[in-house]
């Protein structure tokens, strides 16, 4: 970590990690019984610089540019009759950029923002299923762009809260070998409530509209699922009311 000005710094971070099978990973193997223990561990290496600074006396940035390279990923092997074996395959890299700023913007508002940009791409070719997964092709399950923005209010008198939250996603791949997706959304959120304290107790009431624009998109997806049942819908639009207390000792 270096203190370049009072008010920035930059710092740079280097890793290693592991990630263990999954007992469900280890469950069936491709011929005879007992768990698969021809799995090893997935390894990996990370690297990170960031600048952290304060612009102004209200405005908080933060900068990242990060890059992982793992070996031995864990990938699906074979699906029959529904019973998914693993395996180890070659390389992959994750490299990518984070950035955020918060800023007070005064009389009770403030304003979040975020982007990350990540690109998560298989380095060697393998089989998966019976089908050939490119060199380069893209990690299924994670977007390469992400936007989020926040913007709320606060009446510390009253208690009385509010935001709006818009978030933007590109396509997410749904199999390793990319030939499906579900496709890029953007959503926006509403809420309101207040706070009032009675002592001994907190309590807080709270409403949310979400979707309000009733978007149809695509919230999760099954990676490489063999019958093609890959996508769960988004509710439309909706909404949530209710109340939370809390008591201090």
């Amino acid at each position: 970590l270096v203190r370049v000005t009072p008010l920035t710094n930059v710092y740079l971070n280097a890793g290693r990690s592991f990630e263990t099978p999954t007992l469900i990973e280890l469950g069936y193997r491709n011929t005879g019984s007992g768990l698969n223990f021809d799995i090893r561990p997935a390894t990996s290496n990370h690297y990170e610089i960031g600048v952290k600074s304060l612009v102004g006396e209200r405005t908080r940035v933060n900068l990242a540019v990060f890059q992982i390279y793992t070996k031995d990923e864990i990938v699906a092997d074979q699906n029959i009759s529904g019973r998914t074996t693993y395996k180890n395959a070659g390389k992959t890299e994750r490299r990518g950029i984070e950035l955020s700023a918060n800023s007070d913007l005064g009389s009770g508002l403030n304003l979040y923002g975020s982007y990350t940009y990540l690109r998560a791409t298989f380095n060697e070719a393998f089989v998966s299923n019976g089908n050939n997964v490119a060199d380069g092709s893209q990690l299924p399950g994670v977007p390469r762009n992400l936007f989020y923005a926040d913007l709320s209010y606060r009446h510390e008198a009253t208690g009385v809260f509010s935001g709006v939250e818009h978030r933007r996603a590109t396509k997410v791949y749904a199999n390793d070998t990319n030939a499906d997706f579900a496709a890029g959304y953007k959503v926006t959120d509403l809420r309101v409530g207040i706070t009032r304290d009675l002592r001994p107790f907190t309590v807080q009431l709270f409403g949310r509209l979400n979707n309000v624009f009733s978007e149809k998109y695509i919230a999760g997806v099954a990676v490489n699922s063999t019958t093609g049942a890959f996508y769960a819908p988004a509710a439309e639009r909706n909404f949530l009311l209710g109340v939370s207390a809390s008591m201090k000792f």
